[in-house]
């Protein structure tokens, strides 16, 4: 199992992300801003429903935390940072709630980095690809919006910033920090 920190260029999009070969009996994980790659069929099972062979995704889900199992075989995993979800793939937040699976013709760009995973030639490698693959999109995401900058500001103060304060330091009045994250979230 490896686990690896993103290139420079994606930390304001990715947290983490890694490989996980070894069989797990049951294991907790927190699923929210999380794509798993799953394309050599390995079992996995997710609060007792068995999901198959692809690429899954999830953005929001109620409760956050899910009990999962798995067989020997690598999955791979993708934690995303808030809102980078929707600017690099165009996944919604407010319409894309809860463990979905990645379609063909709505999520091409999942579904071209599950192919890439496919074809390098070992763990390593696959985080490699998978890592290139991320630094490729960051020129094309959507910029960040202001509630996503919000967030992010948020999470670099370790949640220790009011409101008016954030405000301030993105430049904009307190209302329409709130009126933003009101529409947003």
């Amino acid at each position: 199992d490896m686990v690896r920190q993103p290139d420079r260029r994606l930390t304001e999009f990715v947290e983490t992300f890694g490989v996980f070969t070894a069989p797990i009996a049951t294991s907790h994980t927190l699923v929210n801003n999380m794509v798993t790659f799953n394309p050599f069929g390995v079992d996995l099972v997710i609060e007792g429903r068995p999901i198959g062979t692809g690429t899954f995704y999830c953005v929001i889900n109620d409760p956050p935390i899910l009990e999962y199992q798995k067989n020997a075989g690598p999955i791979y995993t993708l934690r995303l940072r808030p809102g980078a979800m929707n600017r690099l793939f165009g996944i919604d937040p407010l319409t894309e709630r809860g463990i979905k699976q990645a379609d063909a013709n709505r999520h091409q760009t999942l579904v071209a980095i599950e192919r890439q995973l496919c074809g390098a030639a070992d763990g390593v490698a696959k985080l490699d690809v998978m890592e290139q693959a991320l630094c490729d999109l960051v020129d094309d995401a959507d910029p960040a919006g202001l509630a996503e900058q919000f967030v992010a500001l948020v999470e670099t103060h370790k949640g220790n910033i009011n409101i008016a304060s954030a405000a301030e330091q993105l430049g904009c009045t307190q209302r329409t920090l709130e009126r933003a994250c009101k529409r947003r979230f």
